[in-house]
């Protein structure tokens, strides 16, 4: 068993197969072209039923979870390529809202920070995204007038797809879009909320990362943040 029974659904090992071929199944219904939204809608009838077969109750929820899983995980694939063909080395302007940000280890690029992209436009039309949350990295020579939340809009820029495979595959698996060199005077913010639950928590996260740095030997908090923060 992999989680222990005080858990409410707990999986046992022979469960992973049918889960592993859901997973590859609904991978494969998409391929077909299939709707999304007709196993979506299948799965609140299962998980409905299955509280009504309660022996069966975690076979039910894993394999059809996994199906679903699937599914989404295709369609994100799907959206990204056809934004790509949308916006490919055409004047875009963007809105981001800011959710991240770093001093980088670099001799010119010294800040970055990581936006998640709200609006996609292309001339006067926008380009609709679903299913999943498209971010943006960017990267300044300077410190920049930005702080987490903030909206800004970024107009007549161009993205290209990443030259090699291996990265446009990690751009898919991690929902970004692109990477931008950005200045100060090439960004107008659009909102400063005066309060903000993710500023506070990036705040937190921060401090709670220096206390560990300042106390931790420098091999434990390596290793502390390459599973936890990296």
């Amino acid at each position: 068993m992999l989680f222990s029974e005080r858990f409410f659904f707990p999986i046992n090992i022979h469960q992973l197969l049918p889960a592993t071929f859901s997973l590859l199944l609904g991978i494969w219904w998409q391929s077909l072209g299939y709707s999304f939204y007709v196993p979506f809608s299948a799965w609140f009838i299962f998980v409905f039923l299955s509280f009504y077969f309660s022996s069966y109750r975690t076979n039910i929820l894993v394999i059809t979870t996994s199906f679903i899983i699937g599914c989404a995980s295709f369609q994100s694939q799907l959206s990204q390529q056809a934004l790509y063909h949308h916006y490919l080395n055409q004047p875009i302007d963007l809105e981001i809202v800011i959710s991240d940000e770093q001093v980088r280890d670099h001799p010119y690029l010294k800040y970055s920070y990581v936006g998640t992209i709200k609006k996609i436009v292309v001339g006067n039309t926008e380009i609709p995204f679903y299913l999943s949350t498209k971010k943006i990295t960017l990267y300044a020579h300077k410190k920049l007038d930005l702080n987490i939340a903030d909206t800004i809009q970024i107009d007549n820029t161009t993205l290209k797809k990443p030259n090699t495979e291996s990265m446009n595959n990690y751009f898919i698996k991690e929902n970004i879009l692109g990477m931008l060199v950005l200045d100060a005077n090439q960004f107008t913010k659009l909102n400063h909320p005066r309060f903000s639950f993710w500023r506070w928590i990036y705040t937190q996260r921060n401090g709670l990362v220096y206390t560990l740095k300042a106390h931790l030997h420098p091999a434990t908090f390596a290793f502390f943040s390459l599973l936890f923060i990296d």
